[in-house]
């Protein structure tokens, strides 16, 4: 529960510092003092978006922190799951300097803003009057039908699983875009692959083939250097290998008397080998050279195709046009493989929709189940706060295409007089039967919502009498199990309570500002008889007062 709120320095606040009780806690004042502005402070704890422009001193900065007390288990694993850590306070503060900027604490941990709002969805529910046009939406009776029958984490489950399978459905038709795109491309492909296949490329290959018709060009010469090789070192009379010959016969005759003689011999024997080697295999390359001019245009052809492949694919290499093969065949192999894919995909989306419709059967049955007595509850609290024909009726009908609720169209319908039919609530509820009837739902279903604190900002507007007794009533019954703050004009509610804070303005040199009081019981008994008289305070709306306190 809300243990305490400290404001400084926001709107016309200068600085608040509010403690509350359990139970049912009060707070009334004249119209515009600055009770919904506090709400507004709250609002920044509880992760609402603020900017310089609520700092009553542009020199100083805003502090808002709240601190509650009685953590629950939700609560408390959210901060485990958030990595905050848990001391036996939970205490939220938010401040905002003078150039906008925000910065957020929870138990001294920085934070940001949607964690704020995801924590503050645990902490507190604040209702004020906008929130009765909520009723005709669609979605808040869906989940005050899951609320009351407890079927909020079925619902969420079920809303995850459909989201998911809205993302695959998603998926699987971009796919079969992307498939039909594809099949267009796919003649093409195929044909630029083809193309490279029959050309049967090898590694290397254009840098060798290059080499092989320079050689084929020049056959001739080469078959003519190589005979001229093969007779120079070994062919004619004066040859090579007969001058070495010569030359090692007469190293030969002063081997024995000169020891450099011996080392010219082994020398000029080895190059006479060498030489005699060269000079053979010249002669056989001369012999096995012969002009092909057949082999000579294959080449040239071949090179050809090449160099019209690579200029055509802007390449500069075979390997490059390899390469560009292998990748014209995965990407054919994948369009070939899409149609199986697409099969795959569909086939699993109609599995994930059948499993989803089944579930959203079981997830209308529950809610149907609880939908008898949560319309029996609320009419019955209805005519209890003054609509005696009041009629309500949850009509729910269900639909053949999922949503993320499941199959379920539930409406809320209302009547407040015997003579008039069943209508949809946005149609035809005044602002006072909306306000009764949302205090309805509150009531009824406060206790699924689980959350410690609710506080009601001028709910009971528009009603007055026997009817804010009924009223006072409910909002105290509810705050038996939890906290219950209401900012209110009735005095039969503002006596209800076993807190009472009173908000009023007030007038300094430089400025006006929102002040704050907890009455004491005698500073109670005359607010409410102001309430019930006005500014001058008769006998009568002091007895009255009294009557009022005792009660409650």
């Amino acid at each position: 529960m809300l243990k305490s709120l400290f404001i400084k320095n926001y709107a016309i606040i200068r600085e608040l510092d509010m403690n509350f009780q359990s139970g049912f806690t009060t707070m009334t004042g004249e119209t515009g003092a600055g009770k919904s502005i506090m709400l507004g402070a709250l609002g920044l704890v509880l992760g609402q978006r603020a900017d310089s422009s609520v700092l009553q001193d542009k020199e100083g900065k805003c502090v808002v922190e709240a601190i509650f007390e009685n953590i629950d288990k939700q609560v408390i694993r959210f901060l485990n799951a958030n990595e905050i850590d848990e001391a036996g306070e939970l205490i939220i503060r938010r401040e905002i300097s003078d150039n906008g900027k925000s910065r957020a604490f929870i138990n001294d941990s920085p934070a940001n803003l949607l964690l704020l709002k995801d924590l503050g969805q645990l902490l507190i529910d604040v209702h004020s009057q906008h929130e009765n046009l909520d009723l005709g939406n669609h979605q808040y009776q869906i989940n005050a039908i899951d609320a009351y029958g407890g079927t909020q984490a079925k619902s969420e489950a079920f809303r995850i699983a459909y989201l998911l399978y809205k993302e695959k459905q998603k998926a699987y038709r971009e796919e079969l875009e992307n498939r039909d795109k594809s099949l267009q491309e796919l003649d093409f492909i195929t044909f630029q692959y083809e193309e490279l296949e029959k050309a049967k490329l090898i590694p290397n290959e254009l840098g060798e083939l290059e080499e092989e018709i320079e050689r084929l060009q020049h056959t001739e010469d080469i078959k003519s250097a190589m005979y001229n090789v093969w007779h120079l070192l070994n062919g004619g009379e004066q040859n090579a290998t007969g001058m070495i010959r010569s030359a090692l016969a007469e190293l030969k005759k002063t081997a024995a008397f000169h020891k450099s003689a011996a080392e010219f011999i082994e020398r000029l024997e080895s190059s006479q080998i060498e030489l005699k080697d060269i000079a053979t295999e010249a002669e056989t390359l001369s012999e096995l050279t012969v002009n092909d001019p057949k082999l000579l245009e294959h080449k040239e052809e071949r090179l050809n195709l090449l160099n019209i492949l690579m200029q055509k694919h802007h390449l500069k290499s075979s390997e490059e046009l390899i390469l560009l093969r292998d990748k014209l065949s995965n990407q054919i192999y994948d369009l070939e493989s899409l149609e199986f894919k697409l099969e795959e995909m569909g086939k699993g989306l109609t599995q994930m929709q059948n499993q989803l419709m089944e579930e959203a059967g079981k997830l209308s049955e529950l809610r149907m189940q609880n939908a008898d007595a949560f319309q029996s509850k609320i009419t019955n609290l209805l005519i209890q706060l003054g609509i005696p024909n009041a009629g309500f009726v949850v009509a729910n009908e269900k639909m053949a295409e999922l949503t993320e609720n499941g199959i379920d169209d539930i409406r809320f319908h209302f009547k407040a007089n015997k003579n008039t039919p069943l209508q949809e609530i946005g149609k035809i509820a005044s602002g006072g039967e909306l306000s009764r009837l949302m205090l309805s739902i509150k009531s009824v279903i406060s206790g699924s919502l689980g959350l410690p604190t609710i506080i009601f900002d001028e709910i009971d507007s528009g009603v007055s009498g026997e009817i804010a007794h009924r009223i006072a009533n409910i909002m105290k019954e509810m705050s038996r199990d939890r906290q219950v703050l209401s900012i209110t004009h009735l005095p039969q509610v503002a006596a209800a309570g076993n807190q009472h804070f009173y908000v009023y303005k007030e007038d300094t040199n430089d400025s006006t500002e929102t002040r704050i009081k907890e009455l004491n019981i005698d500073e109670r008994l005359i607010e409410i008889a102001k309430m019930l008289s006005g500014k001058e305070t008769t006998n009568a709306a002091v007895e009255n007062a009294k009557e009022l306190l005792s009660n409650a």
